[in-house]
């Protein structure tokens, strides 16, 4: 017998149960390190979400028209128990405070507010009002991402693809949003939590950027990497860049690597962010007056 009444039978039984509460061995499939099939790919998914909706209903229509776009939609209210939501995050880049739902759609911010190829965000954006089968329908987008080279992206964030391809109305309003951005010209595109966002090259790098947003560099510290970029050709390395920063050798070399993360979040330099760690040897490059130049 152990104290308070429990003997060991009954302690190694809580155990055994508690355990399996915090490891579900049926969400293993959301574990990015996991293979899985290649329509998990954002590249295929809209593809194989045409191919389920055909498959159960193959004798409905796919077609749905937009009716009407509200540019400034309310927000969705979030329960106050829901232990998912999440407030967001404040853009130095927009100058506002965007919000999030879900995890997923915080990570997404994030990474759109470190990605010097991120002109400008925003969160909810608009509301697309179109007829459905029998009746009218709505779809509100997670994010809206306008980036260099006049590219626009519209980005709906599941936690993974398996939420996404259970409702197949849902799946309809989808299919309908995807056709209405591809007529205007901009490109929309299904991201997961598990298997996109969450453990990602791109939210490390962009968390280690996140981190030094707030520092700040000085006029000498600016023309000190003008001059580097501008003998090196407009491009340079970020070990190089650290090291025109270092103002002695007594400093310590985390300072100027925080002033080089502090430029590539002021959009002063550019970076790529998502193809893998930022290290000594990642190439970046000027952005001039906030602009795209490499």
């Amino acid at each position: 017998m152990t104290r308070r009444g429990l003997t060991v039978k009954r302690v190694i039984k809580l155990c055994v149960v508690k355990g399996a509460a915090m490891f579900n061995i049926h969400r293993l499939h959301r574990r990015p390190s996991f293979p899985h099939a290649a329509w998990l790919s954002p590249a295929n998914r809209l593809t194989h979400i045409q191919n389920l909706v055909r498959r159960r209903e193959p004798d409905a229509p796919l077609r749905s028209r937009v009716l009407h776009v509200e540019l400034e939609p309310p927000r969705r209210k979030l329960p106050t128990n829901n232990q998912h939501a999440e407030a967001g995050i404040y853009s130095r880049k927009t100058e506002t405070f965007q919000f999030a739902e879900a995890k997923g759609e915080r990570h997404l911010l994030t990474i759109c507010e470190a990605d010097p190829a991120v002109i400008s965000y925003t969160s909810q954006p608009h509301t697309l009002r179109f007829r459905g089968d029998c009746s009218f329908e709505a779809y509100t987008p997670d994010v809206l991402i306008n980036k260099v080279d006049n590219v626009t992206e519209v980005v709906e964030v599941k936690y993974d693809y398996r939420d996404a391809v259970d409702d197949t109305r849902y799946l309809r309003k989808l299919l309908a949003a995807s056709r209405y951005y591809d007529s205007i010209g901009w490109r929309f595109s299904i991201l997961t939590e598990a298997d996109d966002l969450e453990g990602s090259i791109s939210l490390a790098n962009a968390r280690a950027i996140d981190l030094c947003k707030n520092d700040q560099l000085d006029t000498a510290d600016l023309f000190r990497l003008s001059v580097l970029l501008g003998e090196s050709g407009g491009s340079s390395t970020l070990g190089a860049a650290e090291a025109c920063l270092k103002r002695s050798e007594e400093e310590h070399p985390a300072f100027a690597r925080r002033k080089v993360l502090a430029a590539i979040s002021g959009r002063e330099l550019g970076v790529d962010i998502h193809g893998r760690l930022l290290n000594p040897s990642s190439v970046v490059w000027s952005l001039g007056s906030k602009g795209t130049s490499r």
